[in-house]
């Protein structure tokens, strides 16, 4: 990784971008937590979600308000926020709000150097750091552990990491809810990521109108039920069928039924030579007549000279 990315200021650096505590509120009221659900937020921050989760599990189940804020803070809630400076600023937060609770399920560290037994949650909940610096110690070995899907890349970011290393963490049919930028639904360098998700659970993702005045990055929700093998994908409420978005060299899930069409059969990558270098104006450089015979005469670029393709 460049020099340069190590040396930006604290909040590039740590890829933070703070949760509005309504946005928290909206997600959490969406999740089905019982008086026993545990839940991990790996990258708790200002603790917007810890606090709104707080509050949910307090409404669940009986007993007394200490008796469950002893259940929720020693076998119910868990989280991890590398920043020392918001750990201790949240943790103080919640000892002046809810007294003197035993904290130590919350934890100051990198989240890829916090061990969990795996498959122990039944949610992971948070806003994961985007584009923010690998410690260099771990960060060939955590590229080993989460950076390919059947051998399909895993850009290496933070929050697609985040998304990895909480599958492995999630109970079968456990929920993954994540705030995140919306990168991950086309480009190459996740398709490892789209694979793993659409092979271990059933993705939903919505676009939110609005996240916040840090960012103008286009976010989503992300929900991932750990279900197994996803039947179709659906994004803004529009289901597509994992067996179409296939069809498309880079498992996009941005496919539509309109364009899906034009995935099946022959592809024009079936017939391209050359598609880069075209604004150059020079067009006898990458467009060949297709002759009679289906063939087509290739002047340049070959190992032994022209040749004839068919």
């Amino acid at each position: 990784m460049a020099d340069t990315k190590r040396f930006r200021n604290k909040k590039k650096q740590l890829g933070q971008f703070m949760t509005p505590l309504e946005l928290a509120v909206k997600i959490v009221a969406g999740l089905e937590l019982t008086e026993t659900s545990r839940l991990l937020e790996p990258s708790f921050g200002e603790g917007a979600f810890l606090f709104v989760v707080i509050e949910k599990l307090l409404s669940l189940g009986k007993g007394t308000k200490q008796e469950k804020l002893e259940r929720i803070f020693t076998s119910q809630l868990y989280g991890v926020e590398i920043d020392e400076q918001l750990y201790t600023q949240t943790v103080t937060q919640i000892r002046n709000q809810y007294g003197n609770v035993d904290t130590n399920n919350l934890k100051r560290n990198d989240f890829f150097r916090e061990h969990f037994d795996k498959e122990q949650f039944d949610f992971i909940v948070g806003n994961p750091p985007f584009g923010g610096t690998f410690d260099r110690e771990i960060e060939d070995s955590i590229d080993r552990l989460y950076g390919q899907w059947k051998g399909c890349n895993l850009k290496k970011e933070t929050y697609s990491f985040f998304i990895a290393k909480s599958l492995d963490l999630l109970k079968r049919n456990g929920t993954l809810c994540f705030i995140s930028s919306d990168t991950f639904l086309t480009i190459n360098t996740m398709v490892g990521l789209r694979k793993r998700l659409a092979d271990q659970t059933t993705p939903v993702v919505k676009h939110l109108e609005s996240f916040s005045e840090e960012t103008q990055y286009a976010m989503v929700v992300l929900t991932a039920a750990k279900t197994g093998s996803a039947d179709a994908v659906t994004v803004d409420g529009k289901n597509m069928p994992v067996e179409k978005i296939m069809l498309t060299d880079n498992f996009s899930w941005k496919l539509t039924d309109e364009f899906s069409k034009y995935f099946e059969g022959e592809k024009l990558t079936d017939y391209i030579v050359c598609s880069s270098g075209m604004t150059v104006g020079k067009n006898e450089y990458f467009i060949r007549k297709l002759l009679s015979d289906g063939s087509f005469y290739e002047p340049y670029g070959s190992p032994t000279g022209s040749q004839v393709f068919s």
